[in-house]
């Protein structure tokens, strides 16, 4: 009997091959805590960073939506108000179904974790895990200085071609209903900063929910590739195969129970997101050139891609073992994913 379980065994031979690496699973329990929805660790700093990430989001929220019921009704002021209100109610529901489903949701990241442990105990498949992880953190970082990297910076950009234009060009980064007039240009420069602590509240959500969905997608493609090794060097009757299924069937099931009336709510909505930011873009390139950037990495605007492209690897990673079965054991079908 080895001193190690299972999971320390694997935890000490994962830190062996990867000593400065940090697991899929490991990120989105650290994107959730960025976006404010843990704190395992009960400090208390934690704590009030979390009821400060619940202000602002839902200050954002109602501001949005009040801009859009009593605003202006120009089409040039409606539409982007429009698409901000959107991507609030979009961040609103991701918020309340984390609080709904945590234990869940954590459960399925337990879980995940605990495939990628077991694939690790076999040497061949740790290049599987090693290019799965690589792929899922480049996204990671590059969703990670796009969406963070931006707001700063262009919040500096628009207050620099404000003060050179003396505050005849004014924009802000979400539109937002304000108590106060802005006609006075250093609460116009107070209201920017407001607006640009809302947008990188509203984007930490968005990577901790972007980060579970990419830990999914990578750890279940390389599982169901250990699956297809299997199955060529085992055969179809070795009870590993039978039971990968299983695991696979159960997760996938699993996690569309807590995630698929969120992703069908946005893909109804997602597609009015750009409308709005697209005009920003258009208006923005005519008139301030560089602060068109932020347009463009507006969270919302891949929405689509992101819920679209991820569960589409997956499937084709099915399909190429429904492929791989046909041709090694034809009219048996173990997958039974549709």
């Amino acid at each position: 009997m080895s001193k190690w379980s299972d999971r320390e065994w694997s935890v000490v031979k994962s830190k062996t091959l990867f000593p400065k690496v940090q697991s899929l699973t490991n990120l989105s329990f650290t994107s959730f805590k960025l976006a404010g929805l843990m704190n395992i660790e009960g400090k208390r700093w934690i704590t009030l960073y979390m009821a400060y990430q619940w202000i602002i989001t839902h200050l954002a929220f109602i501001t949005s939506v009040i801009e859009l019921l009593v605003g202006g009704k120009e089409i040039n002021h409606l539409v982007p108000t429009l698409s901000s209100s959107i991507v609030t109610v979009v961040i609103i529901s991701k918020l309340y179904l984390f609080f709904m489903r945590r234990d869940q949701i954590c459960n399925i990241l337990n879980r995940l974790d605990d495939i990628r442990l077991q694939m690790l105990k076999n040497e061949e498949n740790v290049a599987l895990v090693a290019e799965a992880e690589k792929f899922g953190k480049n996204i990671l970082l590059g969703l990670f200085l796009m969406y963070i990297g931006a707001p700063i910076p262009s919040f500096t950009v628009n207050t620099v071609n404000e003060y050179m234009s003396n505050f005849k060009r004014k924009h802000n980064l979400i539109k937002i209903w304000l108590p106060w007039s802005r006609v006075n240009n250093k609460v116009h420069i107070l209201s920017n900063g407001l607006t640009t602590m809302m947008t990188i509240a509203i984007r930490f959500v968005y990577i901790g929910f972007y980060s579970m969905e990419i830990t999914f997608t990578f750890y279940v493609s390389a599982y169901i590739k250990t699956l297809q090794n299997n199955l060529i060097n085992k055969g179809i009757k070795n009870k590993d195969i039978y039971e990968q299924h299983k695991v696979i069937i159960q997760l996938i099931n699993d996690y569309n129970e807590v995630l698929s009336g969120q992703m069908y709510f946005e893909i109804l909505i997602a597609p009015l997101i750009p409308c709005g930011f697209g005009l920003s873009v258009i208006k923005m390139l005519l008139l301030r050139g560089l602060t068109s950037i932020e347009a463009a990495v507006i969270p919302g605007n891949d929405d689509m891609f992101v819920i679209c492209w991820l569960p589409d690897r997956i499937r084709t990673a099915i399909a190429d073992e429904r492929q791989r079965q046909r041709k090694t054991q034809p009219g048996v079908m173990l997958l039974g994913i549709v």
